[in-house]
């Protein structure tokens, strides 16, 4: 506590978290957690499952900024207030509205403890999914609600009511199942953040 007191009653070194409670500014940052998937050409039959955060072999930098599987570095923990997917660019619309409307995706901690579940097309939809109007002559009125491929926007995906804290040494892990078989004209690759506030030791 500094002694200084800020609109809210609150010491100006405390933030409010929404669904959580309060942390201290200064042992906190905003920052994010990613980790990337390649889903290849060709029939992926029903069932079908692609994790992320599970492996990091062969990966570098562009497709995940983990350092240890299904973990967090020892000392760090997030407190994740949003959750969302980014559709890497060189993804064919065809295969992103088979893939969204026919798989669903889970995030769980621990020893499998689902903290989320549900549809693809109902998570948040703000990194790399915007929910502006695609305008084709095949589009149907879900991808036209849902899908436009662009850029990460932290700020256009909502906050979860439900923060979810990752503590230190805590698995988590999201498992994206595809529901239906279906065919992909082309591999494409899904990146999945888990976006909050860290606290890390200092270095």
């Amino acid at each position: 506590m500094n002694g200084q007191i800020n609109e809210q009653g609150l010491d100006v070194g405390v933030i409010p978290v929404p669904g959580f409670g309060y942390i201290n500014a200064s042992q906190w940052i905003e920052d994010g957690i990613y980790d990337t998937v390649t889903i290849a050409s060709g029939a992926v039959t029903a069932g079908t499952e692609y994790e992320f955060f599970s492996s990091l072999a062969n990966k570098g930098k562009d497709d995940t900024n983990m350092a240890e599987a299904n973990k967090l570095p020892e000392g760090w923990e997030i407190i994740i207030i949003k959750m969302g997917l980014e559709i890497l660019p060189s993804a064919n619309l065809l295969d992103i509205q088979a893939f969204a409307e026919r798989s669903h995706l889970r995030f769980e901690t621990g020893n499998t403890k689902i903290r989320r579940r549900a549809p693809t097309y109902c998570w948040p939809i703000c990194f790399g999914m915007n929910a502006m109007h695609v305008l084709d002559t095949q589009a149907s009125t879900l991808r036209k609600g849902i899908l436009q491929i662009g850029g990460v926007g932290f700020g256009g995906a909502p906050n979860l009511l439900l923060p979810v804290r990752i503590s230190p040494r805590l698995n988590f892990k999201t498992v994206l199942n595809i529901t239906d078989a279906q065919t992909f004209n082309a591999d494409f690759r899904i990146r999945f953040w888990l976006y909050g506030y860290v606290s890390r030791p200092v270095q």
